[in-house]
């Protein structure tokens, strides 16, 4: 009887340890969506919410789900769960794939090599001001992520914190930034960054910049960067502007 209770507790804790490890999927349409539906219906293709900010901000959605975005244009979101979210990606057609129209800021807390924020399939295509993507927190994976910023001094992507680890593009494209692809302020600092069959190019004045200045610099290190491309960064010939310029990278 003894290893029969034994038994029935063990079973138990595998089914609790399973539950809490299950992952939901939950759907945004900007043509069908619905902002005031519940958590439960947004699980269901056919009653999605209609932006990707409240899917965030809903207390169901936890980290390790996912969210499955349809084509269409939308605004931009302020990530702060460690989530992935999926884009269509079609073919050149706005009308095919998900498109964002104002900033990503990826600012989502803690995280680890398996805890990851994860966007996929998506294009942000900035016009009015600032920059396409902020990062400012690490455990990143973009994969086939178009970021351009046509505005004032707009880049691609800019990144934000002091010690971000571990942070990976795959497939992406940062090109046609008004300033640079990829932006390093001399504040931030970068433990792991992996870019792979990408493309930094036709950026006004940098494709990669990162500029260190202060007296106690922060510092780039463990970087690999192959199979991209870089053609015409600084197509005009500015005075400061290069392809790749770094000034604090380590270990690359």
């Amino acid at each position: 009887m003894k290893n029969f209770y034994r038994f029935i507790f063990i079973v138990i804790a595998c089914i609790t340890i399973a539950g809490t490890s299950h992952s939901e999927t939950y759907y945004v349409n900007a043509a069908t969506g619905n902002d005031n539906n519940s958590a439960t219906l947004a699980k269901n293709i056919s009653t999605p919410w209609l932006t990707v900010q409240r899917a965030i901000n809903d207390a169901g959605v936890a980290a390790g789900d996912n969210i499955v975005v349809a084509e269409g244009t939308y605004p931009g979101f302020t990530l702060t769960k460690r989530l992935t979210i999926i884009g269509a990606w079609k073919d050149s057609s706005s009308s095919v794939n998900t498109i964002f129209n104002s900033i990503i800021d990826l600012q989502a807390p803690g995280g680890s090599i398996n805890d990851r924020m994860h966007l996929k399939n998506l294009r942000v295509s900035v016009s009015t001001t600032g920059d396409a993507m902020i990062i400012r927190q690490g455990y990143l994976t973009l994969e086939n992520v178009f970021a351009t910023s046509s505005a004032a001094s707009g880049n691609g992507v800019r990144f934000s914190g002091a010690s971000l680890k571990d942070i990976n593009f795959e497939s992406c494209n940062f090109n046609n930034n008004t300033y640079a692809g990829l932006f390093f302020p001399t504040t931030t600092g970068v433990d792991g960054l992996v870019i792979r069959n990408s493309s930094v190019s036709n950026n006004g004045y940098f494709g990669i910049l990162a500029f260190q200045s202060r007296t106690n610099p922060t510092e780039i290190i463990n970087v690999e960067i192959s199979h991209c491309v870089f053609i015409d960064n600084n197509p005009t010939n500015q005075s400061q502007g290069h392809s790749v310029y770094f000034e604090k990278l380590k270990n690359a």
